[in-house]
């Protein structure tokens, strides 16, 4: 009975010691756990340099295009005949003007969905010269007299400034050749998961984003659309650092790995924007295009909805419309 009594004990003795070690690994996992977890960079503003983008000067296009129009020269006196073939050309500078803006601002990722649908996921960076383009588009347009364009343009960029921020719009959009035969599909990318990676290789999260984006889209009721803004700059070993440093960033890239479609995991998929060369020419910008119009200006100028065929001839003149409509107006 001693024997058994013995046997019984050194049992016991054995399961409290397995218990204590599992309590010791369970509370040294609660220990490492969080220093394996990166934190959310806090954002900050850089001192050193011109780290707000959105502090920047007028593009002389925009002064260019809009005296030609003569617009300024004749204040309440009705636009007819000549000025306002005039004032065609001007918008037709202003229209070409704001398609080069979209077009060197955006990258696309395309998705197949099958034979004969895609989707195509479009990043567009919102930069200064790109709202100066939509705004000038939106006061010819109206036929607005500004005496003094510059302060003007410098006064409708002060708002985009005060938020202290990179500003993007994501654009999802999906096209279908056989337009008989369009089958349902759900994609899901978590913007919280969008990072902007620098040229120090620094994932950075958005700041803030339209609640929309993170919602399932079913590709077959139509685009859904949004803006996406990153901090300026982020707090690192009691520093701030600037985020894209036109010092060392050539590109801005935009990656995620939280894209799902139909409930299953997609590829990688980076988005890859050219942003500062490594030297500048020196070449002058040359003079904006007042050609003959090759383009119906007397339909809708802004558009309230992106065409959705990439390869279509008039795709990115049609979404830099789109994009003015957004800037200009929200959603």
């Amino acid at each position: 009975m001693s024997g058994g009594y013995n046997k019984r004990a050194r049992q016991l003795q054995t399961a409290r010691w397995w218990l204590v070690i599992i309590l010791a690994a369970g509370l040294s996992a609660c220990e490492i756990a969080p220093s394996q977890t990166p934190a959310k960079p806090t954002p900050c503003m850089p001192d050193a340099g011109n780290a707000n983008p959105y502090n920047s000067s007028p593009h002389q296009w925009a002064r260019e295009i809009y005296q030609h129009s003569g617009i300024v020269m004749n204040p309440g006196i009705p636009v007819t005949g000549d000025q306002e073939q005039q004032v065609l050309r001007s918008r037709y500078a202003a229209l070409r003007f704001l398609t080069d803006e979209t077009t060197r601002w955006s990258a696309v990722k395309t998705i197949r969905l099958n034979t004969s649908s895609e989707v195509h996921i479009i990043i567009t960076y919102i930069h200064p010269e790109l709202i100066q383009a939509a705004y000038l588009n939106e006061i010819l347009e109206k036929k607005h007299m500004i005496q003094d364009i510059d302060a003007q343009i410098i006064q409708a960029i002060s708002k985009v400034s005060r938020r202290e921020e990179l500003l993007f719009m994501m654009t999802v959009v999906s096209h279908h050749r056989d337009a008989f035969n369009i089958q349902k599909s759900k994609l899901v990318m978590p913007v919280s998961k969008l990072m902007l990676k620098n040229s120090g290789s620094i994932p950075v999260a958005p700041s803030h984003y339209d609640s929309n984006l993170d919602q399932p889209i079913d590709i077959s009721l139509g685009p859904i659309f949004g803006f996406v803004a990153y901090p300026i700059g982020i707090q690192s070993n009691n520093r701030c650092l600037w985020v894209l440093d036109t010092t060392f960033n050539n590109k801005i890239v935009i990656t995620t790995d939280a894209l799902m479609v139909d409930g299953l995991k997609s590829d990688s998929h980076a988005w890859a924007i050219q942003y500062e060369p490594i030297i500048e020419s020196g070449i002058p910008i040359g003079s904006p295009d007042f050609s003959t119009l090759n383009y119906d200006l007397r339909q809708p100028p802004s558009a309230t909805i992106p065409p959705s065929n990439i390869n279509d001839v008039n795709f990115w003149m049609d979404y830099s419309r789109f994009v003015w409509k957004q800037i200009l107006f929200g959603n």
